[in-house]
């Protein structure tokens, strides 16, 4: 029987296992050799940072290296990404599932399979960085399946107990508190909770981050390409 694809990229012994002990809300991880992610390995488009500009058509999005986090990023064509990319800022690719047809069968095939109805905003992303780049702490809100395809990241994520499936991205360092806590007195952390667990990636690994967790990145020492599906599941108030 061919495997589903979170039975493939998780090397789950079944789909209804991954999704009763993990999705949505608990982070997973498999790692393995790249081989084993099949036509993601092997497709050119997501071999390196060239093959990427060569056939992604809309804006880059440059992560400036001042806050290390994407709410300080400009956006630029691809022969001004790759010279600031050079000067080692990191790269985000969004919707990248527009260019690559394989990689939208994957997003969707995955969507289908966690239950998530055709109106969810499901893109695929992709981050490009070199050594000792990275993001701060923050959470998203949005489930991320992180899957790792050169290079190494660090991952550490922690459990958010203060805002439970946020409807907006927040960032530890911002100075303004997140409008959805709505309540005085409560007030989310400012570093990562003791608790928090790291997970370091290498080609081959893939991670599920849950919508709302608190994480941040680190790159090792050689450049890195992560594929990012991310799905921003409907919330109660978006039916209504």
């Amino acid at each position: 029987m061919v495997p589903t694809c979170l039975e493939q990229l998780f090397a789950a012994p079944s789909l209804a296992h991954f999704l009763e002990a993990y999705w949505p809300r608990k982070p997973a991880v498999a790692h393995g050799p790249v081989e084993r992610l099949g036509t993601l390995a092997s497709l050119p488009e997501l071999s390196t940072v060239m093959h990427l500009l060569d056939i992604y058509k809309d804006p880059v999005m440059v992560i400036l290296p001042d806050e290390r986090d994407e709410s300080s990023a400009i956006k630029v064509d691809a022969r001004a990404a790759l010279k600031l990319y050079r000067n080692g800022m990191a790269l985000c690719f969004s919707s990248v599932d527009e260019f690559i047809p394989e990689v939208d069968r994957w997003l969707q095939s995955i969507r289908r399979e966690l239950g998530l109805p055709s109106a969810t905003w499901a893109r695929a992303l992709i981050y490009a960085g070199g050594a000792g780049a990275g993001n701060r702490p923050h959470y998203d809100a949005n489930a991320n399946i992180v899957v790792q395809l050169k290079g190494t990241k660090r991952w550490t994520l922690a459990e958010n107990t203060d805002v439970i499936d946020p409807t907006d991205r927040w960032t530890m360092s911002s100075p303004q508190l997140p409008a959805e806590l709505g309540t005085e007195g409560v007030s989310p952390p400012r570093q990562m909770p003791e608790s928090a667990q790291v997970f370091d990636l290498s080609p081959g690994s893939v991670l599920l981050v849950p919508r709302g967790y608190w994480h941040s990145t680190e790159v090792g020492s050689e450049e890195t390409l992560a594929l990012n599906f991310t799905y921003s599941q409907p919330t109660w108030a978006e039916v209504l």
